[in-house]
């Protein structure tokens, strides 16, 4: 019995070492040993990662004439930190990657018309208060006029070191079509040189002037700024057809 036995076992091997399909059974086995091997030796092992949630200085920049009032706010940095002892299998410092931001705003409509849509932008900044990334996320849900509402957003954007955050207001859709853009600021130029009614004479024309191009596009620009307007210098009325006629026949 145990010499058929050891027969057999032998015929069992000669047929692994032999045969075709017996070599590739063996080739397999050897590369799984082998990479098994190499992923013990040079630390292969699946990473582990945690998500940091990094405080950034926040400040909400409230316009005066903006329709929108920021109430409250937050913003964090997401670092991406690998746990390097776990996957490496020596002692290691973690490895860190910043891989992008979260932020949250309580906002109210103190305007007297319902809101449809807003622009925010959101500004980080380094220690040293350069700008080092500006994005524009925007909300679109209706906010009736004086109730608060809160947006959240969260996006992978590789921020570098940052270490503030300012978020503003840029635009404001109103459910009557029209939209509400920040006054530009006012040249160093008007607040010396000029009376003060001029100076907001001049501030009030850009923004009509930003306002046109901003709900009606660029040619409806170039119009407004072609229109002749009555109290500029020289400016003269030019009777229609109708009221030059009447004057070239005269009374009765």
């Amino acid at each position: 019995m145990s010499t058929s036995g050891h027969a057999e076992s032998t015929e069992g091997l000669s047929f692994l070492w032999t045969h075709p399909m017996g070599n590739r059974v063996c080739a397999t086995r050897n590369a799984l040993v082998l990479f098994a091997g190499a992923s013990i030796m040079c630390g292969l092992n699946s990473p582990s990662y945690h998500v940091e949630r990094r405080p950034l200085a926040f400040t909400a920049k409230n316009q005066a004439d903006a329709p929108i009032v920021f109430v409250s706010g937050t913003a964090f940095q997401l670092i991406n930190r690998e746990d390097a002892a776990a996957r490496y299998g020596r002692s290691m410092p973690n490895i860190a990657a910043a891989v992008g931001w979260s932020g949250r705003i309580k906002y109210r409509n103190r305007s007297h018309t319902a809101v449809t849509a807003i622009q925010f932008r959101w500004e980080f900044s380094d220690v040293f208060d350069q700008v080092r990334n500006s994005i524009a996320v925007t909300n679109g849900d209706v906010l009736n006029p004086g109730y608060l509402h809160e947006a959240e957003w969260e996006q992978d954007v590789l921020l570098g070191d940052v270490m503030k955050v300012t978020v503003a207001v840029e635009k404001v859709r109103f459910d009557d079509g029209t939209v509400w853009v920040p006054a530009p600021p006012k040249p160093k130029a008007e607040t010396g040189n000029q009376p003060a009614e001029i100076a907001e004479a001049l501030r009030a024309e850009r923004v009509r002037l930003r306002a046109i191009y901003v709900e009606q596009g660029s040619q409806a620009l170039l119009d407004a700024l072609e229109e002749p307007k009555k109290d500029e210098p020289g400016h003269q009325d030019v009777p229609n057809r109708e009221e030059a006629h009447e004057g070239r026949k005269g009374p009765g």
